[in-house]
């Protein structure tokens, strides 16, 4: 089988590695669960006839040389048939890395594929056939013939002759490549908003000339990989992808209810996988304290819809508290209803090995220059995690998942990611013991389930999470509508390193539904102010949260009363006071002496709103 192998160099330098981590999966399963593209007799002398068969040291070490052997040979005698058979296709080769913008998502395979929970994930390298580029360039180009529509003809014309030129061996000239741009912009911005497989072809062409002219070697006369061009380039790529996948995301968002929108779906996450290596924030592991921590950031609307369509994060390399090497990956997607689902990929499906594992979630929404806000997720299983935005109103952001394991962290792979200092990590830094690690693992679920088994018909759980290790006042709550509720009594302090659940409901007969405050003493002069609105009937009032914090003594009950009396119609404009709409998501505000309070409320009758109260640093006396 002809192929061509992106990315042959990566995949040699890493070659041991891999083949460690196949034999080690197989010596502990005694199995071999997932797939790996050798020669049929390196296959049959890599899979044991027994599992006592694998526990041969010496029969290991044969079964090691003769994959890796194989391995190398495979990969040498595909590419001496490719140059022999195809060598009037180098340009095609050589352009891959922007053809892959518009060829179908079925014609690239992944050559190695490690064993992890969930299926195997493909980490390695990407393998093409190329006649089947070939055959799909044909099919392309008579389509192209075919096409009436004058606008979006000009633009596609336009892009037959390029592939044309790279069919015959002949690089396009770039100014040819930007004029296709300006086309299928053009072109793009005049087709009916109906058009939307139509559109979709033209921001896909529009990647493939992002890439073309911003990689191509005007001295080698050839494209150069996207990691060795200079950062200026990266950056201008970087910066005109995100401006596209916002572009695929509108048109996702405007082609549901089509008939095609499956298969529109299906085709924009194959593009936001192509376009991750491209512009990704951060994905990398560090050390933390007495925990490695995985940190994933990317855009939100990268994120696909579908765990089929799932897109997977780098694999890192960590040890253990027992010395013992562990790879370990994440997986993102979303559901229909607008449910983030994280899956956690260790090499064992023991949940002994998933227990201490420990997730945080960050959101910082677009455009604010807000600071992230930190969202617990929900555990679904062993190896899954969830976080539910269906309330928000807008879910464009930065989104940030931090996973934590105790251990230390060790070599990335295989994306080479150059060493630094975890200063994105100091926000977090307090969260980093153990003790405060369970309470992470806790999250806000006990609040969930304590608010289903309330019959009435309006409440509001206000989860108080400190993740200190001081003693938090707190003080009755003042009223304006509702009472506390009776059977949960509201404590006058919040112990160090605890989550305390406060329940307000509405008044029978009223019409009022429940709002109301709280102060919390952080030290002796230094006050938060926490008020919650959950209304009975949101036609006139939505579900709303405000902070204030100020310096002094703490306020009466009667004086705390009057002071929100008018809240949510009158904001308060005598302290530092933030009032916010549940809808427009978490919110994260920084209160004077270290403190943050990274706030999250839900939108419906029954409602929770989750605190977390965290001191980034010592407090200055």
């Amino acid at each position: 089988m002809d192929c061509f192998v992106e990315v042959v160099g990566k995949l040699q330098e890493n070659a041991d590695r891999i083949e460690d981590e196949i034999l080690k999966y197989s010596k502990d399963k005694g199995e071999f669960a997932s797939s790996i593209d050798l020669s049929k007799e390196a296959m049959e002398a890599f899979l044991p006839n027994s599992s006592d068969e694998i526990r041969d040291l010496a029969k290991l070490q044969d079964i090691k040389r003769n994959v890796l052997m194989s391995l190398g040979e495979n990969i040498r005698k595909k590419e001496e048939s490719l140059n022999k058979a195809k060598g009037k296709h180098e340009a095609i080769k050589g352009s891959i890395g922007a053809l892959k913008f518009v060829l179908p998502a079925a014609l690239n395979t992944a050559t190695i594929f490690f064993p992890v929970v969930g299926g195997a994930a493909a980490v390695s390298a990407v393998a093409w056939k190329l006649k089947k580029i070939l055959d799909t360039i044909v099919e392309m180009k008579d389509s192209i013939d075919r096409l009436t529509t004058s606008d979006y003809k000009s633009a596609m014309v336009l892009f037959k002759d390029i592939i044309i030129q790279l069919t015959n061996n002949v690089y396009p000239q770039v100014r040819n490549v930007e004029t296709l741009y300006v086309k299928a912009v053009d072109g793009y911005h005049k087709l009916d908003d109906a058009k939307f497989e139509e559109k979709l072809e033209l921001l896909k062409i529009q990647m493939f000339c992002t890439i073309y002219t911003n990689c191509f070697d005007e001295e080698k006369g050839t494209l150069v990989a996207f990691h060795n061009v200079s950062e200026n380039k990266k950056n201008i790529i970087q910066d005109i992808f995100i401006e596209k996948l916002k572009d695929f995301q509108k048109l996702c968002f405007s082609s549901r209810g089509n008939t095609k929108y499956q298969n529109m779906l299906a085709a924009i996450d194959h593009i936001k996988k192509t376009s991750y290596s491209h512009i990704i924030i951060e994905d990398t592991i560090y050390q933390a304290g007495e925990f490695a921590v995985k940190v994933w950031s990317l855009r939100s609307y990268m994120v696909p819809e579908g765990e089929a369509n799932a897109l997977f994060s780098s694999m890192h390399t960590m040890k253990l508290t027992n010395d013992q090497n562990i790879n370990i990956q994440a997986s993102l997607f979303t559901d229909e209803n607008s449910t983030w689902f994280l899956n956690i990929h260790l090499p064992s499906e023991d949940y002994e090995d998933y227990e201490d594992v420990s997730v945080i979630c960050q959101f910082q929404k677009e455009d604010t220059g807000s600071q992230p806000a930190i969202l617990l997720p929900s555990r679904v299983d062993n190896f899954m995690w969830k976080v539910n935005t269906s309330f928000l109103s807008d879910r464009k952001g930065k989104l940030s998942f931090f996973i934590f394991k105790p251990g230390d962290a060790t070599v990335s792979f295989p994306l080479d990611i150059e060493e630094r200092g975890y200063e994105e990590l100091d926000d977090l830094l307090p969260l980093c013991g153990h003790k405060q690690m369970e309470l992470v693992k806790e999250g806000f679920q006990t609040a969930r389930t304590l608010l289903e088994n309330k019959s009435h018909s309006v409440a509001t759980v206000i989860c108080l999470m400190n993740l200190n290790d001081s003693i938090i006042k707190l003080s009755s709550p003042a009223m304006t509508s509702g009472y506390p509720s009776e059977k949960t009594p509201w404590p006058q302090e919040l112990p160090p390193l605890s989550l305390s659940n406060l329940v307000a409901r509405k008044a029978n007969y009223s019409a009022k539904g429940c709002a109301g405050a709280t102060i919390l003493r952080l030290n002796k002069s230094l006050h938060i102010l926490l008020y919650w609105c959950t209304p009975y009937d949101q036609n006139w009032c939505k579900n709303c949260f405000g902070v204030g914090y100020y310096s002094g003594n703490t306020m009466t009950q009667d004086s705390l009363l009057e002071k929100i009396r008018n809240l949510p119609e009158i904001p308060l404009d005598d302290l530092d006071f933030h009032l916010h709409q549940a809808e427009e998501g978490p919110v994260c505000i920084e209160v004077t002496n270290n403190w943050r309070v990274s706030i999250n409320m839900t939108t419906i009758h029954k409602a929770v709103l989750e605190v977390i109260l965290i001191k980034t640093k010592k407090e200055n006396n």
